[in-house]
């Protein structure tokens, strides 16, 4: 139960009338209950004010307007007073009364605002007959100004509402630092009071019970009062709408006020207050105003609860949230109303308020099920919204909520419901552009919604074929309804485009391949081989060997190696590590496709030098079967096998006849570049100098020219073979000399000349010996004639004896 007021009278006293016992101002009478903190309250914010011009001028007292104020510090006191003339114990004018109420209880005011209390019956005009004054019931009755009053008060002119939304706009920030404060101008308190009124009406009572405010005073500067009045009369400021002191300045004389930006909130309090129940919206003021939602969102859960009005679709989502979050006793209290009033209009609602709405039904049903308000029909209908609404996003925007939203029993969500969200999917798919048409599978997925693709066909296809062109969207039709079976129509569409051509099969494999390749197990059909050998293609070379190593054996067991083969390297030749690898799997006499050895076949038509790792490899194709060379590669793998013969026949050839010339003569250039030691050594292996320089005579000169500096090399040696300066000098002195080229032989020739000048005469005597034995009459007399111009020509002191 609310508490009472504690009364105040405040006046002039005759000595022993007031409470000091003494004569002058000071408090007359008080309730037992009103201390010092409140009478010093009401004396320092409170008393009336009478003006000094007016008391000059000895104005009668019923010229004097009445005045009323209020302040809440600490307690809340309203006080209201009047002027009365002479002094009780003299003849100076300024003798006035102030009766106050004082409470410490807000809910004594009940659901009056301050200024209501203009005219109340329950003040007095006059000193109390002792010292003690009762105090006032809780239900005090106020004066004549009531919320009906006040209605009809704002409708009684066109420029009121505009004037009353500058009065709340400024009254909202009142408790802001540095907030606004207001200034009246006007003689009648009753008119101002009416304007305090309306204003604090469109507050919380709370609030409103904290605007403090004096009609009027004499002091407007002074004090902390949220409004303050002033009468145009008095002459205690200059102040108006175009010098305003800081003021928010209503001149209601001139019917003029300070230009005030009008907040949205003031805007639609005031117009409501205006054209709906007056009380309704009180009463949805209040409940906005302890909803603890934000203030501006606020009046949609006030109006919501209070008079059913359905909240704006940009307001619904905090009116669900407060039906999740709100306080416990409003939602008690109103949360049935407002839950019907949501379910009523559900089509109006945005998707993300309708998930909250739903996730706020399905949570109540599994906590009651004889829940009044959510009833099997109403969660269904929300489901049901919630759905469309989705649906309608994701063709739209093409946006999905995460997650699944949570299974309904067969009782609330039956066979009928299921059909209908099946037909809303479908409409959505027929609908939808191929680009959102995923997002709506995504919803009806998270809706547990089967899509109906044998009743959307063609956007089916549409989508199919936009999507077949944009792998690099990343759909996963995992996160789909009916993904399955978009999928196998995915793969029917790639493969109709592989059937077109080499061409088409290769576009749509490089942009596929990727998604295809790790759910591929097997060559199935022709888009299977695209997609491997697209991988083949894009690959780096350990993914390659990797499929190689994966498809391979399982095509041995099938007998189908050729043609996995074929696919693996249907868009390009196998590398040499790969060769090598198909060497291990493949079995003999499998003949691996040309396109497979085309890289190396292309190497050993091609290269000026032999390549040892081809040649190798694909003698070793050959001979197991697998290689089908060209001519041109047999021969050059048939000389490279038959060489150590034709070498080891020119080692041991004792005469011209002997010699492989056939042989040699077909011998590929690059298998003579390459083996050129091997003919080399075969060469100075033969112990016929005339013999080994006729088979010179037979091999390329890269040939001749390694033989002459190996035969230069020996030189180097302690003792030098007669047999090498033999051939040393048939090399530079006779014809043999044009096999080689002029550079080696001119070498060759200081070489010998530097021997010979410092040779001794038995070494000279076995090189003549040699070349007698080669039984022509005029090589040994050459010889001789060399050594003699060697030797007689001081060629020793021109070598030098560090020269041999």
């Amino acid at each position: 139960m609310s508490a009472a007021f504690e009364t105040l009278v405040y006046t002039d006293c005759r000595p022993g009338q007031g409470l000091a016992g003494t004569a002058g101002f000071q408090f007359q009478a008080r309730s037992s209950g009103a201390d010092q903190q409140a009478m010093h309250l009401v004396e320092r914010h409170l008393l009336y004010e009478a003006p000094d011009n007016w008391m000059a001028a000895r104005h009668p007292p019923e010229q004097y307007p009445p005045s009323l104020a209020h302040l809440w510090d600490d307690r809340l006191i309203t006080a209201a007073g009047r002027y009365l003339g002479r002094e009780a114990n003299g003849g100076r004018e300024g003798n006035q009364l102030t009766h106050a109420i004082v409470t410490g209880d807000p809910d004594s005011y009940g659901s009056l605002r301050p200024a209501q209390l203009f005219g109340a019956p329950f003040w007095t005009g006059s000193p109390a007959a002792t010292t003690d004054c009762p105090p006032l019931p809780a239900d005090i009755e106020p004066g004549g100004f009531g919320v009906q009053e006040a209605q009809d008060f704002l409708n009684s002119s066109p420029d009121n509402e505009r004037l009353l939304a500058a009065l709340v706009t400024t009254l909202e920030r009142s408790h802001q630092p540095q907030a606004t404060r207001i200034l009246f101008i006007c003689a009648d308190p009753d008119l101002v009071l009416r304007w305090i009124t309306l204003g604090t009406l469109l507050l919380p009572q709370r609030r409103a019970l904290a605007i403090n405010f004096k009609v009027f005073t004499t002091r407007p500067t002074v004090g902390t009062h949220h409004i303050v009045a002033v009468h145009p009369d008095w002459q205690v400021i200059d102040a108006s709408v175009g010098n305003d002191h800081g003021f928010m300045v209503v001149d209601l004389v001139r019917g003029d006020w300070s230009d005030v930006e009008i907040s949205p909130l003031a805007e639609r309090w005031v117009s409501l207050f205006a054209s709906a129940d007056p009380y309704d919206i009180l009463d949805a003021i209040e409940v906005a105003a302890a909803s603890e939602q934000r203030q501006d969102r606020a009046p949609a859960i006030g109006l919501a609860a209070v008079i059913g009005r359905p909240p704006a679709r940009d307001e619904v989502g905090t009116v669900v949230d407060w039906l999740r979050n709100g306080p416990a006793g409003q939602r008690e209290l109103y949360g049935g109303r407002v839950t019907d009033l949501l379910v009523d209009t559900v089509e109006r609602w945005p998707a993300a308020a309708l998930a909250g709405l739903d996730q706020i039904a399905t949570a109540g049903w599994r906590a009651d099920r004889t829940s009044q308000v959510w009833l099997p029909e109403r969660i269904a209908a929300v489901r049901g919204a919630l759905l469309t609404a989705e649906l309608r996003r994701a063709r739209t925007q093409g946006l999905v909520a995460d997650g699944a939203v949570p299974v309904l029993p067969p009782t609330v969500w039956g066979d009928a419901e299921q059909r209908a969200a099946v037909q809303s999917v479908a409409q959505a798919l027929t609908a939808a552009e191929p680009a959102v048409f995923e997002a709506v599978l995504r919803v009806a997925l998270r809706f547990g919604v089967a899509a109906p693709l044998g009743q959307v066909r063609e956007a089916a296809h549409a989508f199919v074929r936009e999507w077949a062109d944009n792998p690099h969207r990343g759909y996963d039709h995992r996160a789909w309804s009916a993904g399955e079976g978009l999928r196998d129509l995915l793969h029917d569409e790639l493969r109709a485009r592989v059937r077109l051509g080499p061409e088409h099969a290769r576009r749509a494999a490089d942009g596929w391949w990727a998604h295809l390749l790790p759910v591929m197990d097997a060559l199935n059909d022709e888009l299977d081989e695209a997609v491997l050998a697209a991988a083949m293609v894009h690959l780096p070379a350990n993914g390659c060997r990797t499929l190689m190593e994966e498809f391979l054996p399982g095509a041995v067991r099938k007998s189908a190696t050729g043609r996995v083969v074929g696919v693996l390297f249907a868009r390009r030749p196998a590398s040499l590590h790969e060769l090598r690898l198909l060497l291990e799997h493949v079995p003999r006499d499998t003949v691996l496709p040309d396109r497979a050895v085309a890289q190396l076949t292309a190497v050993l038509q091609t290269v000026g030098e032999l390549p040892e790792a081809e040649v190798e490899l694909a003698g070793a194709l050959v001979q197991r079967g697998n290689y089908d060379a060209p001519p041109g590669v047999r021969r050059l793998l048939d000389a490279v096998a038959g060489l150590p013969a034709v070498a080891e026949r020119l080692a041991r050839a004792q005469t011209s006849r002997m010699l492989p010339r056939t042989d040699l003569a077909a011998l590929p250039g690059a298998v003579a570049r390459a083996r050129q030691t091997v003919l080399r050594d075969a060469l100075l292996t033969n112990p016929y100098p005339l013999v080994a320089l006729e088979g010179l005579e037979l091999v390329p000169g890269h040939v001749a020219d390694a033989y002459a500096r190996a035969v230069e090399a020996a030189f180097k040696e302690p003792r030098v073979r007669a047999a090498r300066v033999t051939t040393a000098f048939l090399l530079t002195a006779y014809a043999w000399g044009d096999v080689v080229s002029p550079r080696v032989r001119d070498s060759l020739a200081g070489t010998l000349r530097r021997w010979t000048a410092w040779a001794k005469s038995a070494e000279l005597n076995l090189v003549g010996k040699d070349l007698r034995a080669l039984q022509s009459p005029t090589v040994p007399e050459e010889w001789e004639k060399y050594v003699r111009e060697i030797k007689d020509g001081g060629w020793r002191t021109k070598f030098g004896r560090g020269s041999r």
